[in-house]
């Protein structure tokens, strides 16, 4: 049973970039205690170090002790790691996945008790506290559970199931779009002679600040944008050549792309 005044033990399986963001965010006091599982040890051990919790090296003890289990490990390793602990989890357990792709099905078919299953699609800006994460589930107990603990490392959305894979596509895999975009920048202002230095100046300061001015204006990026484009001036001519080579088309081309690999690995 949970206790009032903490959400009992939570067991994180997978301590690689996202599993340790979470568990550095974690809001003080909102579990007893903390346990740490890794196929690589040292990860845990790691961990455990920097957060006061602790690593085990024995999955099905930890998982007998659990009330929440974050599973944070790839959606290739679940069916192997399902096949050595799956006899362990307790019924009325609290189940979050950030699998990508992985059904709320899927899960609980693997699982022979009954648990209440969130799905959650966070982000890499978690490592940085300005996370997204989107969640889903039946249990509004296990939901507010969920919340509480993404809260530490940035947003929480609610959403239905049918729109995760959308949002691992938009959200999920968003950041990568715009690091591509900035690596792109780079190439093109060191190909104008600039030094890596200025380019890095040039680059990441502009990227910061039209964040924080699409953030704080409240105005819409096509009016911002509408803004900085001057008739018969260089960025009309710049955004031109963008969508005379299809650029809003190439964007929800790999927005779907990654929608349909989402659900591939679900399968």
């Amino acid at each position: 049973m949970f206790k009032r005044e903490s959400e009992g033990i939570l067991l994180i399986i997978g301590c690689g970039n996202m599993g340790g963001a979470l568990a550095l965010g974690l809001k003080k006091g909102l579990f007893d205690r903390v346990l740490f599982y890794d196929i690589e040890t040292s990860k845990a051990s790691s961990l455990a170090a920097k957060t006061g919790g602790e690593s085990v090296l024995t999955l099905k003890d930890a998982l007998i002790e659990a009330d929440v289990v974050l599973l944070a490990v790839k959606p290739q390793s679940f069916p192997k790691l399902m096949a050595e602990a799956a006899s362990c989890f307790r019924n009325n357990q609290i189940v979050v996945s950030i699998m990508a792709g992985v059904t709320i099905k899927s899960i609980a078919a693997l699982i022979p008790v009954k648990t209440d299953i969130v799905r959650a699609m966070p982000n890499t800006p978690a490592l940085v506290g300005e996370g997204l994460t989107a969640i889903c589930g039946a249990s509004e107990q296990a939901m507010g559970t969920a919340e509480s603990l993404f809260s530490g490392v940035g947003r929480v959305m609610r959403t239905t199931e049918n729109s995760m894979d959308s949002v691992t596509a938009i959200s999920g895999s968003g950041p990568a779009y715009l690091f591509y975009y900035a690596e792109a920048m780079l190439k093109a202002a060191a190909a104008q002679g600039f030094n890596r230095e200025d380019s890095n100046t040039l680059v990441y300061q502009t990227i910061k600040g039209a964040v924080k001015l699409l953030l704080d204006s409240g105005e819409e990026p096509e009016l911002l944008r509408k803004k900085v484009t001057s008739p018969g001036g260089v960025t009309e001519a710049a955004v031109a050549e963008l969508k005379d080579n299809g650029f809003e088309e190439l964007i929800a081309k790999a927005i779907d792309r990654g929608v349909s690999r989402s659900k591939a690995l679900g399968k």
